[in-house]
């Protein structure tokens, strides 16, 4: 990754909140010049430096970018060993990668996202309250300090999840007003600029998305519709599933089917159907322990049904979800609601068929 003094520059700018305008007043220059060095067409006079360094509190090497590469490069460093530890399962490893980071660098972007993502996963493994605090503040900095999108929409993401939890919905739903529409993101007015199979490519990425975030909203309201009525919901979202991956080729997405049959299992409990109820559970089972068969191997592959046969995903992607989820499941076998199947020899076996696949 080159070194580029405009873009540090700007980096620095965004860091104190100053504007081309104001640094342009404290150097006796022209924004235009600001502007020119930003974009890379122009450059500060040499006597120049210390009085930029000076203004930014930096040093003329920190400014310049001496050690920069180095920097660069020991981040990107970083980067490749989290996927690893994420792709192993091993999250605590990746909290304390992106700890010890920030540590080093509090003021890194890239860093402060790392280290906020890697916060956010470590709540599963303690329950302080600080946690919590500590990604809405780091959330915060990049809002403001951030100087591309990407960043801030993943802070303002992290701030409305966060906020939403501690209770503080006002605030939470502040943050998810000022996020862009979704039908003027840059997602979907790619979808008319690009042409060919880079078009393909992103289009069936886009309708993976949707429908995976449509089927999350259906979820947050399911719980609120009567029983024969949530069915219905259900098998239409397990069906919109089973028709995007026509052939079968579910992958990472046979955890949501074995999710979503889980529910409707619950459902049908709930109206008394213990043919339906234990058919759906069993289905949810084996959609784990199709999950868990996938996952063996790290080989790269794609998906075979026609609306997504242009997606590559890693086999070895999050394992030990699977883990997680057939964990989540044996503890939903305890609800009230399969007390009347408990004792049934099917409900038994599908017990403990799920108790072999959580190990």
């Amino acid at each position: 990754m080159e070194f580029s003094f405009g873009k540090k520059l700007k980096e620095l700018r965004f860091s104190k909140n100053v504007t081309q305008e104001e640094l342009a007043r404290h150097l006796v220059i022209s924004a235009q010049a600001v502007s020119k060095w930003e974009r890379g067409t122009g450059y500060p006079d040499i006597m120049m430096l210390p009085r930029i360094a000076a203004f930014f509190d930096v040093s003329v090497d920190e400014l310049l970018g001496t050690g920069e590469e180095i920097r660069l490069r020991k981040i990107e460093r970083w980067k490749e060993e989290s996927l690893g530890y994420l792709h192993a399962g091993k999250l605590e490893k990746d909290y304390e990668l992106w700890k010890s980071a920030y540590g080093e660098y509090p003021n890194e972007p890239d860093v402060v996202e790392y280290y906020m993502h890697a916060l956010f996963r470590h709540r599963r493994f303690d329950d302080d309250p600080s946690i919590t605090e500590k990604v809405i503040e780091l959330g915060e900095w990049l809002l403001q300090k951030a100087p591309d999108t990407g960043k801030r929409d993943s802070a303002r993401q992290m701030l409305v999840f966060m906020n939403n939890e501690l209770g503080n919905t006002e605030k939470a739903r502040a943050y998810a007003e000022e996020a862009s529409s979704m039908i003027t993101s840059s997602e979907f007015l790619l979808g008319h600029v690009l042409e060919g199979e880079e078009r393909i490519e992103h289009c069936q990425y886009l309708i993976l998305e949707l429908i995976t975030e449509g089927a999350e909203e259906i979820n947050r309201i399911a719980d609120n519709y009567p029983h024969d009525e949530a069915i219905e919901i259900w098998k239409y979202v397990i069906g919109l599933y089973k028709g995007l991956f026509h052939r079968g080729d579910f992958g990472f997405y046979n955890l949501r089917m074995s999710e979503y049959s889980g529910r409707l299992s619950r459902r049908y409990a709930m109206a008394g159907d213990r043919e339906l109820c234990l058919e759906e559970l069993k289905h949810s089972v084996e959609y784990i322990k199709a999950f868990e068969d996938w996952t063996k191997g790290s080989e790269i592959v794609k998906h075979t049904s026609l609306l997504l046969n242009r997606l590559e995903v890693s086999r070895n992607y999050l394992p030990g979800t699977d883990k997680k989820l057939s964990t989540l499941t044996l503890a939903d076998l305890d609800r009230p609601v399969y007390d009347t199947y408990r004792e049934d020899p099917e409900f038994i076996r599908i017990r403990k068929k799920l108790e072999e696949i959580a190990g």
